[in-house]
């Protein structure tokens, strides 16, 4: 899978998700708004769902028409004020996924039962692959539908609620060495370190 790109068909999201960086008050605010509104997205209902293939339609515009850069504020600005309780980056990264599951359906079933604290597959995952608070140090596992720039600054503005305070910043970059979105691979493996 390619960025851009559902896993699987019949797949809807909440677009809702994205109001913040709609809203906004950074340079570019208006083109933004008419991008959402060419692609249909609107923000009035938080229990309206969309076609997944409307929101990344919409995504891939941003990328052409603003730049990469506004795929990472995107996923900063939707993660940057969560309501999460977590006790460190592992399970920050571990809720991210709740989260994204959350906001997806598949045939209008949603992707995550809170009761069974259940995934259904179809639309990849956030996933801790080394974990590591001593060396200050997180490896995670990206395969979503979003773009890479997009998972970084989910990834970025989660965790950034989160940074100990004897921590000034997240550094992070994609693992070069692995598969990546951006050349046509179905993932992406982030070095996060603070």
């Amino acid at each position: 899978m390619a960025q851009f790109r559902p896993y699987k068909e019949n797949i809807k999201v909440n677009p809702s998700l994205l109001k913040p960086y709609a809203d906004a008050e950074i340079r570019g605010r208006e083109k933004r708004l008419e991008i959402f509104n060419r692609y249909g997205l609107t923000f009035d209902h938080n229990d309206k769902y969309c076609p997944l293939e409307q929101v990344l339609q919409c995504f891939e515009a941003i990328h052409n028409e603003l730049g990469e850069m506004n795929l990472f504020l995107i996923g900063r600005l939707v993660m940057k004020n969560t309501p999460f309780q977590c006790k460190n980056f592992k399970d920050a990264i571990e809720q991210l996924n709740v989260l994204y599951h959350i906001n997806h359906t598949i045939n209008d079933i949603p992707m995550y039962n809170p009761h069974t604290r259940t995934f259904m597959e179809g639309i990849g995952e956030y996933k801790v692959i080394e974990f590591n608070e001593e060396q200050k140090k997180l490896i995670v596992f990206a395969n979503t539908h979003f773009s890479s720039k997009s998972d970084e600054g989910a990834i970025v503005g989660l965790l950034e609620n989160f940074l100990p305070p004897n921590s000034k910043r997240i550094n992070i970059s994609i693992d070069t060495t692995k598969e990546r979105r951006t050349l046509g691979a179905d993932s992406c493996t982030y070095i996060i370190t603070w």
